[in-house]
């Protein structure tokens, strides 16, 4: 597995449970309003966690339908009592459960990323071996950010917001998701501080970058690669 997807889909796995929780206090307590606020938000997480799991696995998205559909099937298999359509129900079920253990066989990565190198790199960033780095996410536009440690942070760029916005590298979805993650926009610079004092604040930085990868950008590695000076 991707250890750095692997990573953002546990964090988006504690997020979902947390939201869950939450909406069940909140219908303990009646505060429907609420419950339907953290509804809206469980249905973004899962949606996400969805797609990070179909970056890890490309038959993922069917292996899920499959299981909804077999879900569907037993329910209606337990509420009819129709012999003819219990029969139907018994026959689809098997059928869907025969394609589901096709399915689970394979096991298919969408991508092969360039992780090991940007932990090795961070890592000579860390030790001190080099000022900074670039991780350019694609090369025809020159879209890259930088990475750097400045005084007890880590420091992230993101250059040319506006010339990135013109030829839409950068839309309002990507600049919003980016916010969200705390980039602020500094003269045409996005930039976004991270502390630094320990290994922890090294693993938050790398749940960062894999937002940017792919919660952002949808970045299957094909065209990234790091650039930096020894």
């Amino acid at each position: 597995m991707n250890n750095r997807l692997n990573i953002l889909i546990v964090h988006y796995e504690e997020e979902k449970a947390r939201l869950q929780s939450a909406i069940n206090e909140c219908v303990q307590e009646a505060d429907y309003l609420l419950a339907h606020s953290f509804s809206k938000a469980l249905w973004e997480v899962d949606t996400k966690l969805r797609t990070f799991k179909s970056f890890e696995d490309s038959r993922y998205n069917e292996k899920v339908w499959r299981l909804d559909t077999i879900a569907r099937l037993e329910k209606g298999l337990n509420s009819d009592h129709s012999d003819f359509l219990k029969d139907f129900y018994v026959d689809r079920i098997k059928q869907e459960k025969e394609e589901l253990r096709k399915l689970s066989l394979h096991t298919e990565p969408v991508k092969k990323d360039t992780e090991g190198i940007i932990d090795e790199t961070l890592l000579k960033l860390v030790e001190r071996k080099i000022k900074s780095f670039s991780v350019v996410l694609y090369q025809r536009d020159n879209l890259y950010f930088q990475i750097e440690i400045v005084g007890r942070a880590f420091k992230i760029t993101f250059p040319d917001v506006e010339f990135h916005r013109s030829n839409e590298r950068l839309h309002d979805g990507s600049l919003k998701l980016l916010a969200r993650i705390g980039f602020v926009n500094e003269r045409d610079n996005l930039i976004l501080l991270l502390p630094y004092k320990d290994s922890e604040d090294l693993n938050s930085l790398k749940i960062v970058l894999s937002r940017i990868f792919f919660e952002v950008f949808y970045q299957d590695g094909r065209e990234t690669y790091i650039r930096y000076k020894e």
